[in-house]
């Protein structure tokens, strides 16, 4: 527990705030790896370098566990989507920076981050009562998105015969349900970020 963390573990001699975090990192991976129905203390606490029991002094429970983790995956998504689209060129129009936003995300998902598939792949099959920090930063992101294709629509970078709200969601639901296919035996993620990039530009982009 947070009160606790500043204690060393006999396992690894570290700090009790870096066990708290090898303990998410390893859920991270399991979840991504296993599903949330298959995501076992046993198997954290191996990815973790800890005995299982050990877990029980940074979380209350398996679920408070795959909470904390589910949201940090989110979070950071939110936190590195908005850093980096403000990083982008002053000049940078309106389609340059939802393509952008398609690179970031996909980058994001499969070249930084366990947490954000861990997110992606096991969100709908969370309990709805540890779905409510999720649900509030769910929404930020896809506040963002609706900016970004509004913002693109009024310059006039996309089709007017689409309706932008199907567009929107059709666009980010294609980008989350690689979460479920892609490994890197597809292809690199570079190629992947571009592929998309394509997709996009073909289905969308005024003509």
């Amino acid at each position: 527990m947070p009160t606790s963390v500043a204690k060393k573990t006999k396992q690894t001699g570290r700090t009790g705030p870096d066990t708290r975090q090898r303990i998410l990192d390893a859920t991270a991976r399991v979840l991504s790896e296993n599903g949330y129905a298959g995501t076992k203390l046993s198997a954290i606490a191996e990815h973790a370098q800890l005995q299982a029991p050990a877990i029980y002094h940074y979380f209350a429970s398996r679920e408070v566990l795959i909470e904390e983790t589910m949201w940090t995956g989110l979070a950071q998504m939110n936190v590195v989507m908005r850093e980096r689209l403000a990083a982008l060129p002053e000049d940078a129009d309106p389609f340059q920076r939802l393509l952008s936003a398609v690179e970031i995300h996909l980058t994001y998902m499969f070249s930084t981050s366990d947490y954000a598939v861990a997110y992606l792949r096991n969100h709908a099959q969370l309990p709805p009562d540890i779905r409510e920090r999720q649900a509030q930063e769910a929404t930020k992101l896809a506040v963002l998105w609706r900016e970004l294709f509004q913002a693109a629509a009024a310059g006039g970078y996309i089709r007017k015969d689409l309706d932008l709200t199907m567009m929107r969601l059709s666009v980010v639901s294609s980008l989350n349900i690689t979460s479920e296919w892609w490994t890197p035996r597809h292809g690199t993620v570079s190629e992947l970020v571009a592929m998309t990039q394509e997709m996009v530009r073909s289905a969308i982009a005024a003509r």
